[in-house]
């Protein structure tokens, strides 16, 4: 799958550092919705694409880490910076998803 393309198809992955990410300074309602949604895609779709691509060797291997590195945004919103807090909420609820899987 795509996971093997990024590399090269062999050994295992043993961790992956998720630690992209773009920030933007404006009010909700002045934001451009494009903005916004490349807020998302790097800092939260970016991040979920990789992982999955990486999880299908991690958990047939039985092992490998995944980081996620977000912001203590990613637990409460400020004022000006919506779209940058969702994505970062949007990851924490990702990975706190993820784990809660492969705990078992």
């Amino acid at each position: 799958g795509k996971g093997k393309k990024l590399w090269g198809g062999g050994g295992v992955i043993d961790v992956l550092v998720n630690n992209g990410g773009v920030s933007s300074r404006a009010l909700a309602e002045d934001m451009k919705w494009e903005v916004d949604s490349q807020i998302m895609t790097v800092n939260y779709l970016g991040p979920t694409a990789l992982t999955k691509a990486v999880l299908p060797s991690m958990l047939s291997a039985r092992a490998g880490t995944v980081v996620g590195v977000s912001s203590v945004q990613g637990l409460v919103g400020l004022p000006g910076r919506t779209a940058y807090s969702a994505s970062k909420h949007a990851m924490h609820g990702f990975y706190d998803g993820l784990r809660a899987e492969v705990a078992s």
